[in-house]
């Protein structure tokens, strides 16, 4: 039987920026960057980390929790938009593969779950999944 390859992988467990979609890109970028140079050929982000995840929904009175979703949603990616882009050249640059669960922004104001991975070999390609 043919042995199969070691491969790295690198988990992400760090607090964003909430609320900073752009100093959030940017801590995102520096820990593909940081995994690829540990050797890493796949960096894992966790659940809903760009904006950050919504603990407020659950901690207060619904009306309360719609008071935060504009901003909530105005630091969301926007697929397609700089910063995805910004994340999808920093793991080609890297030459390493990206996993991440974000909410992502439409221009029809809504907000919903998406899981996208990112091809080391193709900034403009989607690698949506």
């Amino acid at each position: 039987m043919k042995k199969k390859p070691n491969v790295r992988v690198a988990c992400v467990q760090a607090a964003p920026v909430y609320f900073d979609l752009e100093k959030t890109v940017e801590k995102g970028i520096g820990f593909i960057e940081e995994a690829a140079r540990n050797g890493a050929r796949l960096v894992a982000f966790p659940e809903v980390w760009i904006p950050g995840y919504p603990l407020f929904a659950w901690l207060n009175a619904p009306i309360q929790t719609l008071l935060h979703m504009p901003a909530y949603r105005d630091n969301a990616l926007v697929v397609g938009g700089e910063h995805d882009l910004a994340l999808r050249r920093a793991a080609c640059e890297s030459g390493i593969h990206v996993c991440r669960a974000t909410p992502s922004a439409s221009a029809a104001a809504s907000t919903w779950a998406r899981c996208s991975s990112r091809r080391r070999e193709s900034p403009s390609s989607s690698g949506a999944r």
